[in-house]
């Protein structure tokens, strides 16, 4: 994956963004207990500003836990590049594999998360993502997995 440099990378997530109408999660055709969304970003004056917020949910088919890996790219001629990324997979347990631990990438740099990490449901994580990328989504997005009655189209 390509990043940006830090520096660039802590400068480009000082300005707002925000996610207008998110896209529903979709689920994975290979991996049917994985959720994603893409969607592009605007600026703080609603002009487009090359920015992408991808969001992927997991849930371990055999351990039943989730990752949740949330990541702001700008769009680059050669293809996209990484501005920032949570990742955390909620554990009982300090995972052996330092990569399997939760960590933040702000551009070139990856930081090890705090040990609370381990504990947080979708919607910490995303409030701690949309805090540190300065994105706002509108209306707010809802977890993959939450089941939630709507009524038929075209009806109160």
């Amino acid at each position: 994956m390509n990043d940006v440099p830090e520096a660039e990378a802590r400068e480009l997530l000082k300005a707002a963004r925000e996610c207008q109408d998110a896209p529903d999660w979709k689920p994975n055709k290979v991996l049917p207990w994985m959720y994603s969304m893409e969607c592009g970003l605007v600026e703080a004056d609603g002009s487009f500003g090359g920015f992408q917020v991808w969001l992927q949910v997991a849930r371990s088919p055999k351990t039943k836990q989730r990752t949740f890996k949330f990541t702001l790219f700008q769009t680059h001629l050669g293809g996209l590049l990484r501005v920032y990324q949570l990742h955390i997979t909620p554990t009982a347990h300090r995972p052996k594999n330092l990569h399997e631990h939760a960590h933040e990438h702000i551009g070139t740099a990856r930081e090890e998360g705090r040990a609370d990490w381990a504990r947080w449901d979708f919607e910490e994580a995303l409030q701690y993502f949309c805090q540190r990328a300065n994105i706002t989504f509108k209306p707010p997005i809802e977890d993959p997995e939450t089941f939630k009655l709507t009524s038929p189209k075209g009806k109160p």
